[in-house]
Formats: structure tokens, sequence, C-alpha cells
């Protein structure tokens, strides 16, 4: 975004399949098309949500997390639209970055979107995941789940984030036992240099 400013955005549509597929093409060509600097966390979900008001649809929603990270200042400035909290990962302690969430994207207008504004460190990790990886199931049914991947970060903290996903995928493959994801994963893992 400019003066060492990063946009980070992830989303994830209900459903399986081509109209999944679709939507998810959509709205990353649409986070193209944003107006100016896309700096303001709320304004760009609104502008989303806005965008496909002709799809509006209890049937189909998105949610969407997006966050601007100012490297120089240090700070982590995140909205949340019906989307699984990033985590942190500082040293070894893993816990979720606390953000208000509005209702997903795509069932009806966002309403007040809150914007809040963390303080990150060198050596930080912050792991942006869609509920693909938690809900993995194994064989015999059982859910990854949060705390299970908060467990696996801890371990992991100290590398660099190319790593962490490496790793982290790995140890969901051996959890699944060959089980297949019946849901996209999506995990993205930012460093603090």
């Amino acid at each position: 975004l400019g003066d060492g400013r990063f946009g980070i955005i992830v989303a994830d549509v209900s459903g399986h399949g081509a109209p999944a597929a679709i939507v998810m093409a959509m709205i990353r060509a649409v986070v193209h098309t944003y107006p100016g600097v896309a700096d303001d966390p709320p304004a760009l979900l609104h502008y989303l949500n806005r965008h496909f008001r002709y799809l509006w649809d209890p049937a189909m929603f998105a949610t969407g997390i997006y966050a601007v990270l100012d490297a120089n200042r240090r700070v982590l400035r995140l909205s949340c639209a019906g989307h699984p909290a990033p985590l942190l990962i500082r040293g070894n302690a893993v816990a979720p970055v606390p953000v208000e969430s509005a209702i997903a994207l795509l069932w009806n207008e966002l309403g007040d979107v809150a914007c809040v504004e963390h303080a990150v460190q060198s050596g930080d990790r912050i792991v942006f995941f869609t509920d693909g990886i938690t809900d993995r199931q194994a064989p015999d049914e059982t859910m990854y789940e949060g705390e299970r991947l908060a467990s696996a970060l801890a371990s992991l903290g100290t590398l660099d984030p190319r790593a962490i996903v490496d790793r982290t995928m790995a140890g969901l493959d051996v959890f699944a036992r060959g089980h297949e994801p019946v849901d996209d994963q999506t995990l993205l893992v930012v460093g603090i240099n």
C-alpha cells in the first residue's frame, strides 16, 4: 500500500464447487478495483459487501478479514466479517488477536464494522486461516479445532513463515491420516522482522 504498509485479506465463501470458486474469484477481482489506497479495513469490507448486493442471499455468504500492517510503526489494524480471528505467535505463546466481528459478507448491510489496532514486535508471527483448517477431520470424525492449531503453532513460532506453513500443513495431514479435506484450507503466516 506504500509507506511500508501491507494489505492482508483472507476470505472464505460458503459451499463448495464451481459456484463458491466463482464468487471467490469475483471477490479477489473486486478487491483489486478498490478506489484509492485500501488502508481502511472497515471501508474495504463495506466496499466488497455493497459490490455484491445482487448476491445477498442467506444461501451463500462469505467470511472475510482485512488487515493493514504498518511495518514502520509496527501496528496491525484489522476488521472482521464473520471470519476466524487470526492467531498471534509471540515466542512460544499463541493467542487470538482480539477483533470484534461484523456479520458475514453477502447477507445484508454490515452496519458498523469495528477496526482494532494491535502493536506487533520483531519476531511476531500472525497466522490467518480459514475454518477448513480447524474443521479438518480425522477418519473417526474428530476435528482438528483451534486448540490443536494453537498448540502446533506454539512449537513453531521461531521459524520463518514458510516453514510454519509447511510444518503446520504436514501436521494437519498426519492428524487426518489420509482423510481428505471437505473444505478449502487457507493458511497465511505473516512474519514481523
